[in-house]
């Protein structure tokens, strides 16, 4: 690649950075406005029991509700006076404690139902500080931590606790942005929390942003934020010099001509030339599925349009399988659950689900993984009969009766 072609896949990738990341008054993370309906603030206990208990020693945390007159009864477990093990909100009426729990743990688990994200999270510690230029004073969230619901009935008090699969504590990355680029400020990296705690982490805050008049509020709370797309962002930035360079990029930033497959294209009337011993498809395709798994087999990058229900995830489950007829390794990235969801299933009907890994799953905890990939690796397939010469030419002696 040339130097000028070189210099525009630059500056698009830069573009592509900065439509990923929002560090606007838009931007909860950034100027974070406490909503009636979607924001709890905690009293008890302090800062460093909250996240001790959450974080440190993984365990979760019961939300302790105030009582209710015409709610009293044998299962009120949390009702009267609040026990250990429980968080106790700050002053707000029962009714709307509990519609504020239920919003929060529907939006959650939506947005994580459908699109593999977590958006429930508890902070610890809110700085209170001023934009460069601006003389208002703005709120952010400094430690982020997810967590989800749980609750065993609709009479039980919920729970919260932190996903096994997630990071246990993040420092907000729009607000480490944000005091990059407007006041090059580095906050401090996250400690071990095992050796330090949040207080004192805290304080280290306090100490990186001395001299500028802001404060650093030791609040609890819980509530919805997103920024998937900041790690997006980072990944970015981080890999900036090899991302430049694939040649793939190169054709999405109009840098160069996407690139051809090494080998020669089939046409659509040439696909029945092919040689049934060679084809690994476990499920029905049509001649433009055939064609898309014969482009992707070749090494061609391409784009496969279709609007629902004319098989597309089948056509992605025949290509999986060939490429793993092939000794190839496949990453399968979708932005929603679903549709990895659906491409599992059609392997799995097929008995191919040994092959799969999943990454981005509610199950893909850490010890499941583990087992997984151990199973895997000493796993010893026996190999199912595989169709005679006999039956490979009359296989395709029929499939040229019925063209």
């Amino acid at each position: 690649m040339d130097s000028a072609s070189l210099a525009k896949v630059m500056r698009k990738v830069e573009d592509w950075k900065l439509k990923l990341i929002d560090l606007s008054r838009r931007n909860r993370l950034v100027h974070f406005r406490p909503t009636r309906s979607s924001n709890i603030r905690f009293e008890r206990p302090g800062i460093d029991a909250v996240f001790e208990r959450l974080v440190v020693k993984d365990r979760p945390w019961e939300i302790w509700q105030p009582p209710e007159e015409d709610r009293a009864g044998p299962r009120g477990r949390s009702r009267g006076r609040p026990r250990k093990t429980q968080l106790v909100p700050s002053e707000v009426e029962p009714g709307q404690l509990n519609r504020i729990m239920r919003n929060l743990a529907r939006r959650s688990a939506s947005e994580y139902r459908e699109r593999g994200v977590r958006i429930l999270y508890m902070t610890f510690g809110m700085l209170d500080w001023k934009e460069a230029g601006a003389n208002h004073q703005v709120r952010s969230p400094i430690v982020l931590t997810p967590v989800e619901f749980t609750r065993k009935t609709s009479r039980d008090p919920y729970r919260i606790r932190v996903p096994a699969v997630e990071e246990e504590a993040i420092l907000n990355p729009a607000l480490r942005l944000k005091l990059q680029y407007d006041h090059q400020i580095e906050l401090p990296s996250l400690p071990d929390f095992e050796e330090e705690n949040i207080t004192e982490y805290l304080r280290d805050v306090e100490e990186a942003v001395g001299g500028m008049g802001w404060d650093v509020d030791p609040v609890v709370q819980m509530g919805l934020f997103s920024f998937y797309k900041l790690v997006m962002y980072q990944d970015l930035k981080d890999n900036v010099d090899r991302i430049v360079e694939h040649p793939i990029i190169s054709a999405l930033a109009g840098a160069t001509k996407a690139p051809q497959a090494e080998q020669p294209l089939p046409l659509a009337e040439e696909l029945d030339r092919l040689e049934p011993g060679n084809s690994f498809q476990v499920l029905d395709a049509d001649s433009s599925q055939q064609l898309c798994i014969q482009y992707a087999l070749a090494g061609q990058s391409f784009v496969m349009h279709g609007p629902p229900g004319t098989g597309k995830s089948q056509t992605i489950a025949n290509m999986i399988s060939e490429f793993i007829a092939h000794g190839k390794s496949i990453l399968f990235v979708s932005e929603k659950m679903a549709a990895l969801e659906v491409v599992y299933a059609r392997l799995k009907a097929r008995n191919l689900d040994d092959y799969c890994l999943e990454l981005h799953s509610h199950k893909a905890n850490k010890r499941e993984v583990v087992a997984e990939l151990s199973r895997s690796l000493n796993e010893h397939l026996k190999a199912r009969g595989a169709l005679t010469d006999e039956e490979l030419d009359r296989l395709g002696m029929r499939r040229g009766q019925l063209n």
